[in-house]
């Protein structure tokens, strides 16, 4: 028989032996909690790691859909001197800095977005990527414009807000039933008129849209 302290051994994990703590030298307790402290350290290491790239990731995403979204050109057609120029006077208290694009009816709003004519040229014209139409226009109307779009494989996803006087419920069933994204009034009072743009702006920003096509059936 063995002389010496009693040892309650078992094979641990990693086949080594366990020394009971309560027959375990001093050293080797201070070296067990040591290593025990260093795991931790190094595992709260490891996860605090994996969750600064995953948050970084996210940022660098976030970042790169902010900046292409502020990039994408915003068609606004209206028939009204007056309110072209209360909408861009709303634009730039909004900080609604993306490219914009005027046409002044709904013949000239299809031509752009077909890219007839003067059109044609998508690097000074390119495909908007959300449309702010009113409805009471010559020539041709927003639902008209809307009705023409909707049909188009490369339109279809584009955004497209009815801007627009009318309060009337027709009206608002109407352009929805044709597929508007949205049935805005314009407010009477510019304060309020960039409130709803500043609101648009945020809603462009933060919004996935889908890649424009550039296919459109003549």
């Amino acid at each position: 028989m063995t002389n010496g302290p009693m040892t309650n051994e078992r094979p641990s994990s990693n086949g080594q032996s366990f020394v009971n703590v309560i027959n375990a030298p001093l050293w080797s307790l201070v070296i067990g909690h040591w290593s025990f402290t260093g795991s931790l350290c190094h595992w709260s290491l490891v996860i605090f790691l994996a969750c600064a790239g995953a948050q970084c990731r996210f940022n660098s995403a976030l970042l790169l859909r902010l900046s292409m979204n502020q990039e994408q050109t915003v068609l606004l057609v209206d028939d009204s001197e007056n309110d072209l120029l209360l909408m861009r006077m709303a634009f730039q208290k909004a900080g609604f800095n993306n490219p914009l694009q005027v046409v002044r009816d709904g013949e000239e709003a299809i031509a752009y977005l077909k890219g007839d004519g003067p059109y044609k040229d998508r690097l000074k014209y390119p495909l908007p990527g959300v449309v702010l139409l009113d409805l009471n226009m010559p020539k041709k109307t927003g639902f008209d414009v809307l009705a023409w779009a909707r049909s188009q494989r490369g339109l279809k996803h584009i955004p497209i807000v009815i801007l627009t006087a009318s309060m009337r419920l027709e009206d608002v069933e109407r352009a929805h039933d044709l597929g508007a994204s949205s049935f805005l009034v314009k407010p009477p009072a510019i304060e309020d008129l960039v409130s709803m743009i500043r609101c648009l702006r945020d809603w462009l920003r933060m919004n996935y849209l889908p890649p424009l096509n550039e296919f459109v059936r003549k």
